[in-house]
């Protein structure tokens, strides 16, 4: 616990002063950094955190930042037990993450969303996205600012299908 006293401290008071200059995406960084250390504590403050981080991030259009917090607050929903949450917030994250071509995020993110479908025993959902192909994942992604090639989502993104279409 002493480390991760230290960095809510430290993150703190960098908060207090990208606040104090005005700097959204100092604020969003910080919020998210301390997000995280609530969220491996399992203390619900990651929650509030993580919320806040997002708000920044949207209304600075930070397309990126928004989803990578969308993704790392899905996880402190489920350890909070509030897998179908959850879900709702891992579906939101990944069409983000896929524009932004954060393919570790994106990935990352995509299995957790499996891991989550598992807890709830939704066991063919898990398949459909544990099995499908690294390549395939990779390949729903495209470099940032580049237009789609053809319409809609790559044919085998399951992150699509659960919206119930290809693409947005």
């Amino acid at each position: 616990m002493g480390q991760f006293h230290k960095a809510i401290i430290c993150c703190e008071q960098a908060l207090q002063m990208a606040i104090e200059r005005e700097d959204a995406e100092r604020q969003h960084h910080y919020m998210g950094v301390m997000g995280r250390v609530y969220s491996n504590l399992g203390k619900p403050r990651a929650i509030d955190l993580y919320q806040q981080a997002i708000t920044i991030a949207r209304r600075l259009e930070d397309h990126h930042h928004a989803g990578v917090y969308l993704g790392r607050l899905s996880v402190a929903y489920r350890r909070s037990g509030q897998v179908q949450q959850a879900i709702t917030l891992y579906q939101e994250a990944l069409p983000l993450l896929r524009e932004s071509s954060d393919r570790a995020e994106y990935e990352r993110h995509l299995g957790d969303l499996g891991s989550a479908y598992r807890e709830l025993g939704q066991f063919e959902k898990v398949i459909q996205f544990h099995s499908a192909p690294a390549e395939q994942r990779r390949g729903a992604l495209r470099p940032a600012g580049r237009p789609p090639a053809g319409v809609g989502a790559h044919p085998a993104d399951p992150v699509a299908d659960q919206r119930g279409g290809r693409g947005r």
